[in-house]
């Protein structure tokens, strides 16, 4: 099933699914433009990073960050111990994530390092930016 969608566009959208995949779809005609494959795990959330690039979050608890246009995985950002529920765009360079592990996690898009933990009571299902 698709977990979630993101508007890249006024022409495209992102789907992110539960088989692990993610795809470019173009609204005015549904036809899929490119899947992007690489999670090992089903994809829990998407955010838009800026015109080129999306990040992912899995049940594999890594992220990963895609060039929209090419469908090539840039980076791959692991640190949670469980599955990635939730993610957002903080700014230009940072991202924070939230997981099954009770945690919130600040990212650094330019090394890929998680630059904060911080940790909560409870599971973390999503994140309002």
């Amino acid at each position: 099933g698709v977990m979630c969608l993101v508007l890249i566009n006024d022409c495209n959208i992102a789907s992110a699914s539960a088989c692990g995949s993610i795809k470019i779809w173009e609204i005015n005609t549904g036809v899929c433009s490119r899947t992007m494959t690489g999670h090992s795990g089903g994809v829990s959330c998407l955010v838009l990073i800026n015109d080129c690039k999306i990040a992912s979050g899995s049940y594999d608890k890594s992220i990963k960050i895609w060039d929209i246009n090419t469908g090539i995985c840039l980076r791959t950002m692991t640190g949670h111990s469980d599955d990635v529920y939730s993610i957002g765009k903080l700014n230009e360079n940072r991202i924070i994530s939230g997981s099954f592990d009770k945690s919130i996690k600040i990212w650094s898009l330019d090394s890929g390092e998680c630059k904060k933990t911080i940790k909560t009571e409870y599971q973390v299902r999503s994140l309002s930016i």
